[in-house]
């Protein structure tokens, strides 16, 4: 087994940065130097902020974010993790290294590190960007009194000073040595797309759904456990969760009945039997582009074989962050409103996702219970369309307040028929019948599909189709 799966045992999630849902910053305005560099690679999705909403453009950019912003403006393919011993498996960044390793961009140490979080100088920027476009090296009469030309990096500075994609200073030096910060890097990476033709950006318009093109959601009787399907307009694959072991054969036949080859995005929302069970016959049956997790580790046996099929199946693998969203076709997307790999309850780790497709959303919170309603509550907004109630209807879960927050006009309750929990709870039902929500439950329903155009919803069960505008 590969060493990224003991280091699990230890993880910490890095700070790197996430896609941001807007091109705006609380720490950027239009006074901040290099704001229009910013606002301009951040709306192509090559640059992003932090979960708190900032971009600390004076921060020093380290050698991962680097990576990572230099594949998104090439736009290479990244599926292998890297192979490097300090760069985590679990890593956001992780795929991108390998990828620029593999282009040639940017190399590791002698001593077999990468130094993720290292800061990158001036000189190191100007071999990373020259690698990246391909610029030709050329003799060059002007020079700079603090480099020579017998430096690795002097040739790759000299071509970005001829393509007027970086300067000196004013005493005739270049400063290789010095750090360069989020804003300068962002300004470099401008001109040097602006250098190759790309265009600057109009407002970007936010993608409207056709009336003829449904989304899909499957809420799959798996009995006293979870998995959701999300299908996409053109056909991007999402399961969340898989349900108990003995229920992944019901999980791959359901996706396979509807058209599943391949699974664009899984997440399992934590590491509890009657959520990942299934998982491992999931990743048998199907390919896997990209695997969350929520970074919350647990001993157990069927936690442990899953960590080893993906493994074993090279399965893309990150953890959740707060503020991560995973955006599909026709303006399809999932944000991650709460996670907490540190949790001091395991259900509270649970990696909880808002779905929005047109006017129409959808809210999957896992097991999170009081500690991961309070935080969603903080990172809303949580309005849905439609909630899978928490915990299968578990009195601890959809608390009053977080009910308040959501005002769903659907719930669906998954759950077993005569579970010795209980669920769902009778206080939850009365709660929600309160609101004048319509209900669903598998346990009297079986699977239940939800179809939208992203304005109307309808539900289809055994029993029943119902609409709603």
């Amino acid at each position: 087994m590969k060493k990224w799966f003991i280091a699990l045992i230890a993880i910490v999630v890095i700070g790197v940065p996430v896609v941001s849902e807007a091109a705006a910053y609380s720490d950027v305005s239009s006074n901040t130097r290099f704001s229009q560099e910013i606002t301009y690679l951040s709306e192509r999705g090559i640059i992003s902020g932090y979960p708190n909403g900032s971009f600390q453009p004076d921060a020093s950019v380290t050698r991962e974010a680097v990576a990572m912003m230099l594949v998104r403006a090439l736009e290479l393919p990244v599926r292998a993790s890297s192979s490097f011993p300090d760069v985590g498996r679990a890593s956001t960044a992780s795929q991108s290294i390998e990828a620029a390793v593999k282009e040639g961009i940017i190399s590791g140490y002698p001593d077999g590190t990468f130094r993720p979080k290292e800061h990158v100088t001036r000189a190191q920027l100007a071999i990373f960007l020259a690698r990246s476009f391909d610029y030709e090296r050329e003799e060059h009469e002007r020079g700079f009194r603090d480099i020579s030309s017998q430096m690795v990096a002097y040739p790759y500075i000299m071509q970005l000073v001829e393509a007027n994609v970086v300067s000196g200073f004013p005493d005739d030096t270049f400063r290789p040595d010095a750090l360069v910060t989020r804003g300068q890097f962002s300004a470099f990476l401008t001109r040097t797309l602006k250098k190759e033709g790309v265009p600057a950006p109009s407002k970007p318009e936010v993608p409207k759904p056709s009336v003829k093109k449904e989304a899909s959601v499957h809420f799959i009787d798996v009995g006293q456990g979870d998995a959701t399907l999300l299908q996409t307009p053109e056909g991007a694959n999402i399961l969340v969760d898989a349900g108990v072991a003995k229920e992944g054969a019901t999980v791959v036949r359901t996706l396979r009945e509807h058209g599943v080859e391949s699974l664009d995005l899984v997440i399992a929302t934590h590491p509890h039997a009657d959520h990942i069970g299934g998982m491992r016959a999931v990743l048998e049956a199907f390919p896997v582009k990209r695997y969350v997790d929520s970074g919350r580790v647990h001993t157990s046996q069927t936690y442990v074989k899953l960590l080893e099929t993906i493994d074993a199946k090279n399965v893309p693998f990150e953890v959740a962050t707060i503020g991560d969203t995973y955006r599909f076709d026709s303006g399809v997307s999932l944000r991650v409103v709460h996670t907490d790999a540190n949790a001091a309850l395991i259900n509270d780790a649970s990696v909880s996702v808002r779905a929005v497709y047109g006017d129409v959303s959808l809210l999957l919170t896992g097991d999170a219970e009081k500690e991961g309603e309070a935080s969603m509550l903080q990172h809303g907004p949580l309005q849905s369309t439609v909630y899978k109630a928490g915990h299968h209807g578990s009195n601890t879960s959809s608390s009053d307040a977080l009910l308040q927050a959501v005002r769903p006009a659907y719930v669906v309750f998954s759950y077993g028929a005569n579970n010795s929990y209980g669920h769902p709870h009778r206080e939850v039902v009365e709660r929600i019948r309160t609101l004048g929500a319509s209900t669903f439950e598998t346990a009297k329903d079986g699977t239940i599909t939800m179809t939208t155009d992203g304005k109307t919803v309808e539900f289809q069960t055994s029993r029943t189709l119902q609409r709603a505008s």
